[in-house]
């Protein structure tokens, strides 16, 4: 049988009895059990999609964690989240003996916590007149709508022009003090008249409440998303100033994301994730690099070594015969 007639013969079998050949169908047949393979696979293995965390979820979950962070960025000490280069020099960041590694990258997104997150956001809002077009959006008690939404425009717009320009009039020393006042208020719960909350807090308490107020109403996602970019696709603010708070750590906690479940390689909810960063997430579980804040460059260059080891293992004497004592490598020699 000639070479052209047995072709014909074995695409017989697969269903062309004229012997001619469709690439599309050829396709199908070859990526049918890989999709029927991988679906299951996802099935199986797949991990849940977790809804995406907002400053409104926060806002609205923990509004008391919301106006704490938020004053203690008026008061200049931020949290983890947004501390530290490149964003600013609150903190050293992480270094490698007198290698300041973190530091000496620079910032290259220089970040004012107070400016950055609560300020601008308010500027913002008074200079667009923002709060004319959500002001449908409160809960108004009157039967003329039109007149109760421009009272609420006006006098919104009139709290928070005021309270930003008293800001924008004092030293840092004062807005520290403002700001710790309301801080230690609201860690005890304390309640205070209008007047003697003026005069401990100025205008930090009327700050925290307007932003948490945009917060909530969906407004203060879209200030810092679009605030380095006119598309909302960047969320570098936005994710700094909700880790600057203590809701997201105890979030991290209950999807098992904490220290100890190792989230580099672990998944949510007891679903594998990256394993082949277990040998990285390995290192993190045991000391010293445990208890290390720098723990991240010193995984970071230990790996380094070791890879740069495997590298120019050929070159490094005594461990270049290794391969000499594995029983492979003397099967090889014999059957030479």
């Amino acid at each position: 049988m000639s070479t052209k007639n047995k072709k014909r013969v074995d695409l017989a079998r697969w269903g062309y009895s004229d012997g001619s050949f469709d690439l599309v169908d050829g396709v199908a047949i070859v990526l049918a059990p890989l999709l029927i393979v991988l679906v299951l696979l996802v099935g199986l293995f797949g991990g849940p999609e977790s809804k995406p965390l907002t400053l409104s979820d926060w806002s609205r979950a923990a509004p008391t964690d919301f106006l704490l962070t938020t004053a203690k960025e008026l008061a200049g000490m931020p949290g983890n989240g947004s501390s530290g280069p490149p964003y600013n020099h609150l903190r050293q960041g992480e270094h490698l003996g007198p290698l300041q590694l973190q530091r000496w990258g620079g910032l290259g997104l220089p970040i004012d916590p107070a400016k950055t997150f609560v300020i601008a956001p308010l500027q913002e809002v008074q200079d667009r007149n923002t709060y004319a077009v959500i002001g449908s959006k409160a809960q108004l008690d009157s039967q003329d709508q039109s007149s109760a939404i421009d009272q609420f425009v006006k006098r919104q717009n009139e709290e928070i022009g005021a309270a930003l320009r008293r800001w924008n009039q004092v030293d840092f020393e004062l807005r520290r003090i403002w700001a710790t006042h309301y801080i230690n208020a609201l860690e005890i719960g304390a309640k205070h008249q209008p007047a003697e909350a003026d005069k401990l807090f100025g205008p930090v308490q009327t700050l925290a409440q307007e932003l948490l107020y945009l917060a909530q109403a969906g407004i203060l996602d879209g200030l810092l998303t679009a605030g380095t970019t006119p598309y909302a696709s960047d969320y570098t603010l936005s994710t700094l100033f909700i880790g600057d708070g203590e809701y997201f750590k105890k979030l991290t906690v209950t999807e098992g994301l904490n220290t100890n479940r190792m989230a580099i390689s672990g998944g949510t909810n007891s679903f594998p994730g990256q394993f082949w960063l277990r040998p990285m997430a390995f290192l993190y579980s045991i000391k010293p690099f445990s208890q290390s804040k720098d723990a991240d460059i010193e995984v970071f260059f230990l790996l380094l070594i070791i890879a740069v080891g495997f590298i120019f293992l050929p070159k490094i004497p005594y461990l270049n015969r290794f391969p000499r004592l594995l029983p492979f490598h003397r099967v090889r020699v014999r059957l030479k």
